[in-house]
Order: C-alpha cells, then structure tokens, then sequence
C-alpha cells in the first residue's frame, strides 16, 4: 500500500502544503491515512517558518514508534521531503511502523497447562509415607 511508504506520505504532505493547506490539518490527515492503512505507530515531523517569522518543529504522533537501538533502525521506514513556500522552506519528516514488524517487547504469556490428574493409587502412596514421617517424629518427641 502507498500509505505504508514513508517516503511517498512525506512526499504528499510536502506537496500539499506547497499548496496551501494549513500545515497541522495537513499532518493530521497523513498520520489518519497511514494508521488506517493497519500500521501500528507513525509520527509526521514539520519542521520550518510555519507561521510568523520564527521557525519552529510540529511533531505528531500515533501508535508506537521505536526512537533508539536495532529496532528502530531495522523496523522504523523514515521517509523525507522538503516543501517549498513563500514564507521559506519547511521540512517534512515521517516515520512509520509497518503492520508486519515483530517489535522486540511483544511478546506473549503462555498459561500452564493444569497439571495432570493424580490417580487414586497415588495419594494413597502419598499419604502413607506423611504417616511415616509424622510417626517418626512423634517418637522422637517421646524419646526426648
């Protein structure tokens, strides 16, 4: 699917806002188009002059997104364009987490399966050596 590609979504946005569209509308509309294609985190990044003459970073974030380690290299598609407008250049980011990425805190907890029953024969052995033990100590108790 094209919404799962960073590179195309950051692509889009960048073209959309050389368009005019009001930068965080614009973002917020990317980051839907993304988690509804099934990922499971995206984050859209602007970064520029977005309004008034101080520049300034918008950050956007749905889902879980990896920022540090071998997961968020192997895992995390990071995709980069640059819109240009009369204000001056802003600078569009957006990394996405696919639906298929195994994450390495994912994981799941096995139930035990219920122990096996014990046989009638069996508790009778288990209760015979309890009196042995119970007779032993009841004689050491005389004894002293």
């Amino acid at each position: 699917k094209n919404e799962l590609n960073a590179q195309m979504m950051a692509s889009r946005l960048a073209s959309v806002l050389e368009r005019g569209w009001y930068f965080r509308r614009a973002a917020h509309s990317t980051l839907n188009q993304v988690m509804e294609a099934g990922a499971l985190g995206c984050e859209v990044i602007i970064s520029g002059k977005l309004t008034g003459p101080r520049s300034r970073t918008e950050k956007i974030v749905a889902g879980y997104i990896k920022h540090a380690g071998k997961p968020a290299e192997d895992l995390v598609k990071k995709g980069f364009a640059i819109a240009k407008r009369k204000l001056g250049v802003i600078g569009v980011s957006v990394w996405i987490v696919p639906p298929d990425a195994e994450l390495p805190d994912d994981f799941k907890v096995v139930e035990r399966e219920e122990e096996s029953v014990i046989s009638e024969d069996e508790k009778n052995i288990e209760v015979e050596k309890g009196e042995d033990v119970h007779a032993k100590v009841s004689r050491s108790d005389k004894d002293a």
